[in-house]
């Protein structure tokens, strides 16, 4: 994971603060969790990525802006540990909602109406998960944290870029992905087939 990190804070420096188009750019990464804290993390939830993520900081910020009106914009939030380990059940299932929402754990809450987590629910299941807030449903995103924090590079932490994950996985849900077309305006360099290749070969069950 620490190969990762610097992967990402170059590429958030050549991609995005050098470039002149995009503005109101942060990126933050708080110090390393404490040791007891990814110990007990490790003894209900164990992925070693995940843990080595932890071990290197306890949380992770950044964002950008191009064109808010269009929703052009990136934003990742890695919560801290401790709010992982928090019990999230009752701010999340309800009756009639996907029981899986039980043991669904935020890790990324990229915006206020929705997240990717993971389920600590004692099965080894390393996948992550998308959900949206208040929403009764979670959906496989088919990956473990190690390969969606190096897709959030080449995604360049586009807004929403993982709904266009669950539409590959998933298949269309109803909404525009703005990802798409969004990209290629701000990242001209940037190619759709190319990351969807990239996403393909990270996936636990290949398409």
């Amino acid at each position: 994971m620490e190969e990762l990190i610097d992967k990402f804070e170059l590429s958030f420096y050549k991609d995005i603060q050098s470039n002149e188009k995009i503005k109101n750019v942060e990126k933050k990464f708080t110090s390393r969790a404490l040791p007891d804290l990814v110990n007990m993390f490790f003894e209900v939830y164990s992925s070693n990525s995940l843990m080595n993520f932890y071990k290197e900081t306890n949380g992770f910020e950044a964002r950008w802006e191009y064109d808010l009106k269009r929703n052009l914009c990136g934003r990742m939030n890695i919560i801290a540990l401790e709010y992982v380990l928090e019990s999230w059940e009752e701010k999340l299932y309800f009756e009639g909602a996907d029981e899986r929402l039980k043991y669904f754990r935020p890790l990324d809450i990229f915006t206020e109406e929705a997240c990717v987590g993971i389920l600590v629910d004692g099965s080894g299941d390393e996948t992550l998960y998308y959900h949206e807030f208040g929403d009764s449903d979670i959906f496989s995103l088919d990956i473990d944290f190690k390969s969606y924090f190096d897709l959030s590079i080449d995604a360049k932490v586009f807004l929403y870029w993982q709904e266009y994950l669950v539409e590959l996985v998933h298949g269309n849900q109803g909404v525009e992905v703005l990802f798409k077309t969004g990209m290629k305006e701000v990242f001209s360099d940037f190619d759709l087939e190319t990351f969807t290749a990239k996403f393909d070969s990270l996936r636990f069950f290949k398409s």
